[in-house]
């Protein structure tokens, strides 16, 4: 997972963390940082940076612990923060070891290739995460537009990154979902547009358009692009 000079970053940066080659990375995180909203600015603070971009400062605490995992959920490092709560609204998947959630699956090769980047990974998706969680005992949100959690999170990260490259991935990834794909299923196989009356997926009875408006968007953007790639629905 790490290289020689990653090895040496962390000792030079984050001294309180350890790394061995049987646990990972683990120790405590101090964390310093700031998110301007409205410049979309997210800077990590430390003796030598100071903060330029305004915003809301934060600086809290972690108890981390960063290693391989099972690649079924995601194909980066987990990253499992000890005591927080351990709930989808701070997007720690309800799985047995409740690793967090990052970033969308379709963003994970800017920081796997051409080879793998603990540095990028770290400051890029670690920090803002955790940076996040300080952010939401406060707020109780996130401090910028997150992705709902499953299926719909999956298509309203398709719309978003608007890839039909992305297409077959995520068509192989959406009947993971077993709750939801026979409704996804039902959409993506419609031979005319998804309309926006249809009922949402989230199960509250709202009209689609008016509830998860980018997941609306995105199966329908999927929809087309099976069918312009004349794909097989599984």
């Amino acid at each position: 997972m790490l290289t020689e000079e990653d090895k040496i970053w962390i000792n030079k940066e984050h001294p309180n963390l350890v790394y061995s080659n049987e646990d990972g990375i683990s120790g405590n995180l101090v964390l310093n940082a700031t998110y301007n909203k409205e410049l979309n600015r997210f800077l990590i603070l430390g003796d030598n940076v100071d903060n330029t971009v305004g915003g809301l400062q934060l600086t809290g605490t972690f108890t981390i612990k960063i290693k391989e995992a099972d690649k079924t959920l995601s194909l980066l490092p987990s990253l499992c923060i000890s005591d927080i709560e351990t709930t989808m609204d701070r997007h720690i998947n309800q799985t047995p070891d409740h690793r967090a959630c990052l970033c969308s699956p379709f963003v994970e090769h800017i920081y796997l290739t051409p080879v793998f980047s603990f540095k990028k990974y770290f400051e890029e998706l670690v920090i803002p995460f955790l940076y996040g969680q300080l952010f939401y005992d406060k707020e109780k949100r996130w401090p910028w537009g997150d992705l709902s959690h499953g299926s719909i999170g999956l298509l309203e990260s398709y719309y978003r990154i608007n890839d039909s490259n992305k297409t077959k991935e995520c068509l192989e990834r959406l009947p993971k979902d077993l709750q939801n794909w026979s409704r996804i299923k039902e959409l993506l196989l419609l031979k005319n547009f998804i309309k926006g009356h249809t009922l949402c997926l989230c199960g509250k009875g709202n009209k689609i358009r008016d509830c998860h408006i980018d997941a609306w968007k995105g199966a329908e953007l999927l929809r087309q692009n099976i069918k312009e790639q004349k794909l097989i629905i599984p």
